[in-house]
């Protein structure tokens, strides 16, 4: 006689059977699957959105909040990129890197201090005549700014009405602000650290900078990963040299035009305001405005009339116009064409975060985002946005 057990193994003439936890299925019972893992939590649209609504801003505050170190690393890394192949043309020649890195610095160095050095004397000048240039702007404009002074004598009119009510017994608080002068120190010493970290920073991209990237590849898990940075890498770098040198180019032309310009109608210091051209145009549509009303201030100081005062932004406003809407897009081509509006947008953000700096790289980091864009397949969507 078998020995008798608790629980029978079900035959194929029996359809009952015993379930995994003990229970026991009745025919035409399915037999229920082992419990699932509970799924994790999913995100509707709107949550989404306010999530990277949250990640944005504070991306956006921590960067502002230490623009003193980001913003020299930023730059560091955009000018280092297009300076690449010159240090492997270097290598080329017998050159160590380092060697190669230190003289690109050097030239690049000695090229801006020799640039300041030659135009800080008249730029001085017309800073330490600031007050009365104003001065002379603003009486020799009182003739065409009519409304404009009617305005500004009802408000020193309300001023004096406030003045004779006010209650002499109440104390006056005035916040004193700082002077002119520990003004442009502190702004030349945090010029000075910024720029020793920049210079710094690009020596050693450039010295040591294949070294970095080739740890950076190799520690990446699959093949095509590595091959993916390494294309990422290739393609900013190409495409921020070719964008650097050609609008390097067209700006010299452009400062040239312009400061022959200014001597042609005998604006003083012509070079100055040549110069002063082609670096506010590597800021678009900020550069121009800034340009245009520095000329004309200038033209008014330096003219009786102020009809021929205004030839100085008319040719300012040609030369750019021509150069705007025939040579870059010439020159260029499509394959650097960005929505004008995202570029107005990036210059407004960079620009309140990291002050003229951010306008002047705003476009380069917007190359650099839309390359990275270009081959990353998820964000292939936003690269198209990007373009025009």
């Amino acid at each position: 006689m078998g020995e008798l057990t608790n629980e029978a193994e079900p035959s194929s003439s029996d359809p009952t059977g015993v379930r995994r936890d003990g229970d026991i299925w009745l025919p035409g019972e399915e037999e229920p699957r082992s419990p699932q893992m509970p799924t994790p939590y999913q995100l509707s649209r709107g949550q989404w959105f306010c999530l990277l609504t949250i990640t944005v801003l504070l991306i956006l505050y921590a960067l502002y909040s230490a623009r003193a170190i980001v913003f020299p690393i930023t730059l560091a890394f955009l000018i280092a990129l297009p300076l690449r192949p010159l240090v492997r043309s270097c290598r080329s020649t017998g050159l160590p890197d380092p060697i190669g890195a230190l003289l690109v610095v050097s030239v690049l160095v000695v090229a801006v201090v020799s640039g300041c050095v030659v135009l800080w004397p008249p730029a001085k000048g017309w800073i330490a005549d600031s007050k009365d240039n104003l001065a002379e702007v603003e009486r020799k404009l009182s003739r065409v700014r009519g409304p404009l002074a009617d305005m500004q004598e009802a408000g020193k009119s309300v001023e004096e009405l406030a003045n004779e009510n006010e209650d002499p017994t109440t104390l006056k608080v005035e916040v004193q602000q700082p002077s002119l002068t520990s003004t442009i120190l502190s702004a030349t010493g945090s010029m000075l650290v910024g720029g020793t970290i920049t210079v710094s920073l690009v020596f050693l991209l450039l010295a040591f900078g294949d070294q970095m990237l080739s740890g950076i590849v190799h520690s990446l898990p699959s093949r095509v990963d590595r091959q993916a940075v390494l294309r990422i890498m290739g393609d900013a770098e190409r495409t921020m040299s070719h964008y650097l040198l050609t609008y390097t180019l067209i700006n010299v032309v452009l400062g040239g035009i312009i400061g022959l310009g200014m001597w042609a109608i005998g604006m003083p210091n012509p070079v100055l305001w040549g110069v002063m051209a082609a670096c506010l145009n590597y800021i678009p549509f900020l550069g121009l405005a800034v340009g245009t009303g520095i000329v004309f201030i200038v033209g008014v100081i330096s003219f009786d009339s102020v009809g021929y005062a205004m030839l100085a932004p008319a040719i300012y406003l040609a030369a750019n116009g021509v150069e705007a809407n025939i040579i870059t897009p010439l020159l260029l081509g499509r394959s650097l064409k960005l929505n004008v509006i995202v570029i107005f947008l990036f210059i407004i953000v960079w620009g309140w975060m990291w002050g003229i700096g951010g306008a002047l790289i705003a476009v380069p980091l917007l190359i650099v985002a839309k390359v990275i864009c270009d081959h990353v397949q998820r964000l292939n969507p936003l690269a198209q946005f990007l373009e025009t």
